[in-house]
């Protein structure tokens, strides 16, 4: 959804992967951070097996996940601070002094842990679980199911009480919705693009009025069978990621570019906020394209680009040579340019 209000919502969407698995691990984190942080929480799911599989399979916060928080605000020096004699500071890493860095503070994100589970019971008799779980009708087409959908959000906002109403509370009470496979066949059958541009437009009305943010997946058969639709969806949010899955269905790797053989895909920013009537986004990160692994613990994304130097002959110490300019010797004068 585009921000048309000074309402600070963030609706981000995501463009599945071939194989829907790593969009599935973005959910899962979604949902956990959402619970975790006290959020009321609407999940809109197909069917009750898809519902019971992303809340059986949360991810659990990691073991010293405050410790290593301090570590972070502690200051920290460059690779290879102790080396003695080392100008720059890089005893190992030397080739990327130059290399930009990237920015890994976070504002209340947590660490989580692929392999732990997220116990909801604990979190049920602590009084902090708020969880609404909603599901399609399976035999209906997806007018029906949209229409159900828009009902039961609209009723949780609007008719819920002035909690998710802006600015009348604070941003602490906030509502996360997560609708997933958005336009997939489980949702029912898609005769009229209309209808799925209508129910994100009447999203994003309710949205403009109440503190909430929207996780919406969209499949990526649909921007395969009907790529012009998916561009007029992606002018309806905030942001939107785009996976490319390395893998495809059996588990075996597609051919790619070598420099990829350590990544399971590629993550890309297509869709970035901009305020109303400006063309520029409101913060463009210095790169648009990311790669991502999944660990045994961990998602990791991570910057695309190749290494500053990967030759194999490339000394530490180079000294500049003066190259011969046009209409001039080989030795080179100051004003050669």
């Amino acid at each position: 959804m585009p921000i048309v209000s000074t309402t600070p919502i963030k609706n981000p969407t995501t463009d599945e992967d071939a194989t829907g698995a790593y969009a599935g691990v973005l959910t899962r984190y979604f949902l956990a951070q959402s619970l975790l942080d006290g959020h009321h929480v609407m999940l809109v799911a197909a069917n009750q097996a898809h519902s019971e599989y992303l809340l059986a399979n949360l991810p659990d916060l990691e073991e010293g996940t405050k410790s290593q928080q301090q570590q972070q605000q502690q200051p920290a020096g460059g690779i290879g601070d102790s080396g003695a004699g080392n100008d720059d500071g890089l005893a190992i890493a030397w080739r990327y002094m130059n290399a930009p860095h990237l920015d890994k503070s976070t504002t209340g994100a947590k660490s989580f842990d692929l392999s732990k589970k997220l116990d909801l019971t604990k979190l049920e008799e602590a009084g902090s679980l708020r969880l609404n779980v909603l599901h399609l009708d399976e035999f209906g087409s997806f007018p029906a199911n949209a229409s159900l959908a828009l009902d039961q959000i609209r009723q949780r906002l609007v008719d819920g009480g002035p909690e998710f109403r802006y600015p009348d509370r604070p941003t602490e009470d906030t509502q996360s919705l997560l609708k997933v496979g958005f336009a997939s066949p489980l949702w029912g059958r898609l005769d009229n693009e209309s209808d799925a541009l209508r129910c994100l437009y009447s999203l994003r009305d309710l949205c403009a009025k109440h503190l909430c943010t929207v996780w919406l997946t969209v499949p990526d058969c649909l921007r395969l069978q009907r790529p012009i639709l998916s561009d007029r969806m992606r002018h309806l949010v905030d942001y939107c990621l785009r996976l490319d899955s390395l893998q495809v269905a059996g588990g075996r790797r597609r051919a790619a570019n070598p420099l990829y053989r350590d990544l399971h895909g590629l993550l890309s920013l297509a869709k970035l906020p901009c305020l109303p009537g400006s063309a520029a986004p409101v913060a463009r990160p210095d790169t648009l394209e990311f790669g991502f692994r999944v660990r045994r613990k961990n998602f990791l994304i991570q910057r695309l680009h190749l290494p500053p130097d990967i030759s194999e002959t490339a000394s530490r110490v180079s000294k500049s040579v003066p190259q011969p300019t046009c209409g001039t010797s080989a030795q080179g004068t100051p004003l050669d340019f």
